[in-house]
């Protein structure tokens, strides 16, 4: 049963704008055309360089629901931030501005939500290469249409694999939400990877998750993307977002996620390990407290059950030859 959309409230929709000037007026036009017509649209120019606060501009004398916000560059975190400060509205979503939606988007996250009594409506998120052609690997999940998660088991999805779409649950965008949700709640500012801070904590304080095998998103993959971009010492954000997240869930007695929390911290420091020190030589006190965190987190998987023999191995591994190559650089 889809809601009469004259009784359809308005939807804040937050567009975080730097340096996306090929990419803009496409997103843009996807909010625009929108089903769900009652819609405040924040474009937030963050500092850019090229034409893209100019494109913001233009969109905005084309329509009145547009409202541009021009700053400074202070990074995503911050635009986020700055946008949920601004919004008037009791539902908010977030469309990064090289991806774009598709027509019915909002209409559909909206309907599902209120259809639900849900906090949170969750989409599926499609990914495109810079081609445009679909990646077959994110084909939605072969589950029912829709599915409904209290806060647990939403949480618990994050780490579903046998889903493509585990991606939608760890992600801020695709997503509606009851915009209470961020009362005293915000992104961590200066950091990379801030959805990881965030969108699992919104996960459980919401009572009801809502979500639909539905495409609602299209998510563009650029190799020139801050995240995809040359190892730096800002991609070591990812980490203090997994300590974080396990001492949270410890606190909620989800004993399993922290275990599972950890082993994806185990590999992505082992990851790191294996870059650091090539371009950071320098840098020896985070070097050596990487290799620390490395050893503590491999031992506590090590002592963990269950643990699968795949994983064992792999922990061990990692260890002898992290150990290792620490010994061939002293």
């Amino acid at each position: 049963m889809s809601v009469n959309s004259n009784e359809k409230p308005q939807i804040t929709v937050i567009v975080p704008v730097f340096n996306v000037e090929l990419y803009l007026a496409k997103c843009l036009e996807s909010i625009i055309d929108q089903t769900h017509k009652k819609l405040e649209i924040i474009v937030i120019n963050d500092g850019s360089t090229d034409s893209s606060g100019e494109i913001c501009d233009q969109y905005a004398n084309l329509d009145s629901r547009i409202r541009v916000i021009h700053q400074s560059n202070a990074g995503i975190s911050a635009v986020r931030n700055r946008g949920i400060d601004a919004t008037t509205s009791k539902y908010v979503t977030f469309v990064d501005s090289d991806d774009f939606l598709n027509l019915d988007a909002i209409e559909i996250l909206y309907d599902f939500l209120v259809e639900s009594d849900a906090q949170i409506s969750i989409g599926h998120i499609q990914k495109i290469d810079p081609d445009g052609i679909l990646l077959a690997s994110q084909k939605p999940p072969l589950i029912d249409k829709l599915k409904i998660y209290d806060n647990y088991e939403a949480v618990r999805a994050m780490y579903d694999h046998q889903y493509a779409d585990s991606l939608s649950f760890v992600v801020v965008t695709a997503k509606l939400y009851d915009f209470r949700l961020f009362d005293n709640l915000r992104f961590r500012v200066g950091k990379l990877y801030d959805d990881e801070f965030v969108n699992y904590k919104l996960l459980l304080k919401a009572n009801k998750i809502v979500y639909s095998t539905q495409t609602v998103y299209i998510y563009l993959i650029r190799n020139d993307s801050i995240t995809r971009s040359s190892y730096s010492l800002q991609k070591l954000s990812r980490l203090e977002a997994l300590e974080e997240r396990m001492e949270i869930l410890a606190k909620y007695q989800m004993k399993d996620l922290v275990r599972k929390t950890t082993y994806i911290y185990f590999r992505e420091l082992s990851n790191h390990l294996t870059k650091f020190y090539t371009f950071f030589p320098n840098e020896i006190e985070i070097y050596n407290r990487l290799v620390q965190k490395h050893k503590n987190s491999g031992w506590s998987l090590l002592k963990s059950t269950p643990i699968t023999i795949k994983s064992y191995v792999y922990v061990l591994a990692h260890l002898f030859f992290c150990n290792l190559f620490k010994f061939t650089r002293k």
